[in-house]
């Protein structure tokens, strides 16, 4: 028998300190070890990068497989409305099976295509290329020695010929990385199958699980966050899949009809780097000219200029809204921070997320500090805080339908009322 009764107040402090020692001294354990820590992560993604390589898969053809799956319900419904039966309970599992074969079809058929036609005359503009190097070389070495350097194209090649046991290892690992990278893309293929078809079963366990494991408010909050992530990423992925498809067919049109060297190259360079927001155009524009200036006639990398330019207005003004729309609802201001920060981070990969990224990060900072202002009674249109010195205003009562943190909120994000 305890002489005293511990009190309810002191057991919570308690176990909040021993958590918060806990989680102090993981961290601390990470940080004197984060290269192991590195290491380990790297392992457990490797093992897993053919379901992550599955999940995106499906992730990107789900959209086209519900197209299909709608059609072929319509379809199977009415012929059988037709005959005056009911549908067959296993009706909506031969539409989805169906829908996924076509889309899997479809999309192969897409690949192929572009590998039959646009591969071979790459193979040329890259044989062109290499025939050429040389002369290249000498042209870009006169060009670099313009500004003051004093470079030769023999002190290059024996820089090449004394680097070729390191080139070779570095083609040979590279080899093996694209190797294993298709070898785990293939089995995420397959995987991706079994995703799309077991979809709707997968995410009900998904929700049964997360709403054993949180309070019921905390579940509900973080079904809308997942919610409009979805549809921010969704909308954007497919969306700018779409854009650069067809900024790549107007370079493939033009270029050619201009007389820009290297037509097909310089089209798959633009379009790729064209993922990237805002700067994109420039990070595949700055050595497609270089490229062009090294040519016989130099004056074209002045049309290239142009051309890049009117295709970047044109994108920027007409595709990206049709296509995209304002599901990024960001300055572009911000949409330059966010390639920053999270090209620092992850590189290429996290340039190219950053839009859909900073989106959710700024809806989520927005709603809390919308719901923190409305507790204190302050004004939360964001004209208001223009005026440094501008006095306090009582706010007009309203409801909030968009908070993610606090109350019920439409899923369809009615928060228009300020512009950031």
């Amino acid at each position: 028998m305890f002489p005293f009764k511990p009190k309810k107040q002191y057991t919570a402090i308690a176990l909040y300190a021993g958590a918060t020692v806990a989680v102090a001294i993981v961290l601390g354990a990470i940080l004197f070890h984060l290269k192991e820590v590195g290491q380990a992560l790297s392992s457990i993604l490797s093992v897993l990068s053919p379901l992550v390589y599955a999940m995106v898969i499906a992730y990107l053809v789900r959209p086209l497989v519900v197209r299909f799956e709608s059609l072929y319900e319509k379809l199977l419904h009415s012929k059988h409305k037709e005959k005056k039966e009911d549908a067959p309970r296993d009706a909506s599992s031969l539409a989805c099976g169906l829908a996924i074969a076509s889309s899997y079809i479809l999309l192969s058929v897409i690949i192929f295509c572009f590998f039959f036609f646009l591969v071979p005359l790459l193979l040329g503009d890259t044989k062109m290329l290499g025939e050429r190097l040389i002369d290249l070389a000498e042209r870009l070495v006169g060009f670099i020695n313009g500004f003051g350097f004093e470079l030769s194209v023999d002190s290059i090649l024996d820089f090449l010929q004394n680097s070729r046991a390191t080139v070779v290892n570095f083609i040979t690992s590279f080899g093996t990385s694209i190797a294993t990278t298709v070898y785990d893309f293939l089995i995420g293929l397959c995987l991706s199958i079994g995703i799309l078809f077991h979809r709707h079963a997968l995410l009900a366990s998904v929700r049964r699980i997360s709403a054993a494991i949180f309070p019921f408010k905390m579940f509900r909050y973080l079904e809308r966050i997942c919610f409009f992530s979805n549809r921010v990423f969704g909308k954007y992925l497919i969306g700018k899949i779409v854009e650069c498809s067809i900024v790549g067919l107007i370079y493939l049109i033009v270029l050619p009809i201009l007389g820009i060297p290297y037509p097909f190259l310089i089209t798959i360079v633009m379009t790729i780097t064209n993922f990237v927001p805002i700067i994109g155009a420039f990070l595949g524009g700055i050595p497609c000219g270089i490229l062009i200036l090294t040519g016989d006639n130099p004056l074209l990398a002045l049309w290239f200029a142009i051309i890049v330019l009117a295709i970047e207005q044109i994108d920027g003004n007409i595709i990206f809204p049709k296509v995209i729309g304002s599901i990024i609802d960001l300055r572009a201001v911000w949409i330059m921070v966010a390639v920053a920060l999270f090209g620092g981070f992850f590189g290429v990969f996290g340039m190219f997320l950053s839009p859909p990224l900073f989106s959710i990060l700024y809806m989520l900072l927005r709603d809390w500090t919308t719901h923190r202002l409305e507790k204190k009674g302050q004004p939360v249109d964001t004209e208001h805080y223009t005026d440094l010195f501008a006095t306090t205003a009582a706010p007009r009562k309203r409801k909030l339908k968009h908070l993610f943190f606090f109350g019920e909120r439409d899923h369809e994000h009615e928060d228009e009322d300020h512009k950031h």
